[in-house]
């Protein structure tokens, strides 16, 4: 992802290496899935799920600059709501533009 980074951590003592190499990973996981929509796993994700972006966005948003991100993502599924429909889908269809 070309999101710029929000905050890191890096721990020191005891169990440092574990813990650090522990956030290496969440790192790169993360960026591995914040690509124009949030997925769980890039290989194979088409469409953006509002279940992973509600369980993913706040811890992503600690390490990452996320608000324009998100606000695109939420922007997608207006985008492809019917007028006058309160209904919000659960994904977002394939064909939507704002997915790159």
């Amino acid at each position: 992802t070309d999101l710029p980074m929000n905050g890191n951590i890096h721990f020191s003592g005891a169990n440092a290496s574990v813990l650090n190499r522990i956030q290496a990973a969440v790192l790169y996981t993360q960026a591995s899935n914040l690509h124009s929509i949030p997925t769980d796993c890039p290989h194979r994700e088409k469409r953006g799920w509002m279940g992973d972006a509600q369980w993913t966005a706040a811890q992503a948003s600690r390490n990452f600059a996320t608000s324009e991100f998100y606000r695109n993502f939420v922007q997608a599924f207006e985008d492809t709501q019917a007028v006058g429909c309160t209904r919000v889908s659960a994904e977002l269809p394939l064909n939507n533009s704002r997915m790159s």
